[in-house]
């Protein structure tokens, strides 16, 4: 009894420690066996999981200061864009 549970939590560590090489693994074996229906699920799966959003950006936290900032960073560059470039 105390082997096949050492075991079970040793093989749910590996899985958590390996998740993302696992995913990995999968998506080139199945492009590899050219199972294009299998592949697209699995791109799916790694799509599906929910994405984390930066709390902090140069800085600046708060979703309106981020967007802010990078607006302010885009309309400098695109200023530099236009003096540099003259129509």
């Amino acid at each position: 009894m105390r082997c096949s549970r050492a075991a079970h939590h040793y093989a749910v560590r590996f899985i958590k420690k390996n998740e993302d090489n696992i995913r990995c693994e999968r998506v080139v074996n199945t492009a590899l066996r050219n199972d294009d229906r299998n592949f697209w699920v699995e791109i799916k799966k790694i799509r599906a999981s929910k994405p984390t959003k930066c709390r902090m950006v140069d800085g600046v936290s708060g979703d309106n200061d981020i967007a802010q900032l990078f607006a302010s960073s885009y309309k400098d560059l695109y200023k530099v864009y236009l003096t540099a470039n003259p129509k």
